[in-house]
């Protein structure tokens, strides 16, 4: 799907006055809690507002029982014409099933591109996306490669999937496949689980290692560096996300492609709008991985 000009949207709105002041709710359940989420809703907001959309953000469910209450409470408070959401892996058993029976057009949106088979709308990240990072590592030569997550975040689908694109690159290579690196990952460092010094000693085991977020390389960069292990002397890394951080640190990181991402989803539920009969449809919006020094032997 091409991505609308300004030029055609305003067309659009202009021969189409009943898409004015359409309620958009959105609902993400699994979204990284660094600033992934509020990225996303705000290139989802630059991009309803060519249509004067209005956006509902609901709250954040966090199992799929919940996600169901949030869907039902969002449509019966706001009287929402379709919904733009971060599903639960059982989001076709529960909110999926409701709204197809309340026929309300949605939208998903994700990191993996075939947990739901095609049977929904969907707008996504590659379902190999990882292995760009993955790949690149160990073209430059790295022979050990870690895998590090977060406590919190270890049974998330996405986590899993990066994990598993990790695991295929690497078995390719006939290189080692190690077990995930877990990291604390918690605000309070009363509930750390494991000391600064125990995971300095892990990480040194390995030549480079992959952070299945850039919030995560975060944590891991500041014990690096007060370990004295020397970026990209001693430990190549690689990340995703591509936020501000990993620009700031110099890190490599996988860029998705939020503002791509909000802007097909946006421009797909508006097609819907106007044409509800039209078949269910997924579109794969390509990740780049930008080359930064923390992954370049000197």
């Amino acid at each position: 799907m091409s991505i609308l000009e300004e030029e055609a949207i305003s067309l659009l709105v202009e021969q189409n006055p009943e898409l004015t002041g359409k309620k958009i709710g959105l609902v993400f359940a699994d979204l990284p809690r660094n600033n992934m989420r509020p990225f996303l809703c705000e290139s989802l907001s630059l991009r309803a507002g060519k249509y004067n959309f209005i956006l509902v953000n609901t709250d954040y469910p966090s199992d799929s029982n919940s996600e169901l209450k949030i869907i039902k409470d969002a449509n019966d408070t706001h009287e929402i014409s379709g919904f733009i959401i971060w599903a639960t892996s059982n989001f076709d058993q529960y909110a999926g099933r409701y709204l197809e029976e309340q026929n309300i057009p949605f939208i998903l949106v994700s990191h993996v591109s075939d947990i739901f088979q095609g049977r929904y709308n969907e707008v996504c990240t590659p379902l190999d996306a990882t292995s760009l990072a993955i790949e690149h590592l160990v073209q430059e030569g790295a022979k050990k490669i870690g895998f590090v997550l977060g406590e919190k975040m270890n049974d998330t689908v996405y986590v899993q999937q990066r994990y598993m694109c990790y695991r295929n690159i690497l078995l390719e290579n006939n290189l080692n496949v190690y077990e995930p690196i877990a990291i604390p990952d918690y605000r309070d460092p009363h509930e750390n689980t494991r000391t600064d010094q125990e995971i300095a000693n892990e990480i040194k085991k390995f030549d480079a290692v992959f952070t299945a977020t850039d919030f995560l390389m975060g944590l891991l960069y500041k014990r690096c560096f007060d370990a004295n292990i020397r970026v990209p002397d001693d430990l190549l890394i690689a990340s995703i996300d591509n936020t501000v951080l990993s620009e700031c640190l110099d890190i490599t990181s996988l860029e998705q492609n939020f503002p791509k991402i909000a802007a097909t989803a946006i421009d797909l539920l508006a097609s819907i709008f106007l044409n509800p009969e039209q078949e269910h449809k997924q579109y794969i919006v390509q990740s780049e991985l930008v080359i930064r020094s923390s992954s370049q032997r000197k």
